[in-house]
């Protein structure tokens, strides 16, 4: 309900995506819609159609795991921004109703980044060294 308050879409469905701030470490959390995809959990940085790529999306790019809480249960996730055929066949899906296409055209050139959340065993992943706040 916030979200759709404050101009997001109300037919979508949304998470909480907690990222590690590229450069302190801190956790950051924000409330995104979501589409699901082949198990997966996509979301676009369209940040409204501005010019620049929200932080969360930088947040991904420096330390490429999340954690999503998706229909009241968390989740760990391995994120990846979509490149190539795979952006292409995502854009396409989540686009075909017409949502965010205001928004690529409003940010052009800036092409949407596309991230793709893929649930991981959490004890599998290497704790990253994250002390970037002496830096």
């Amino acid at each position: 309900r916030i979200y759709a308050k404050a101009g997001g879409m109300r037919e979508r469905p949304c998470l909480l995506m907690t990222t590690l701030h590229w450069k302190t470490g801190a956790p950051k959390t924000v409330v995104l819609p979501y589409h699901p995809f082949d198990h997966r959990y996509v979301v676009q940085g369209s940040l409204a159609g501005r010019p620049q790529d929200p932080v969360w999306a930088t947040n991904v790019r420096a330390y490429p795991f999340t954690w999503l809480k998706v229909d009241g249960a968390w989740k760990f996730c391995r994120a990846q921004i979509a490149q190539g055929e795979e952006r292409e066949r995502i854009w396409k899906e989540i686009t075909s109703d017409g949502a965010y296409v205001g928004y690529a055209k409003k940010a052009y050139p800036r092409i949407l980044p596309l991230v793709v959340h893929t649930p991981v065993d959490p004890n599998t992943v290497t704790k990253p060294d994250i002390d970037r706040a002496q830096d």
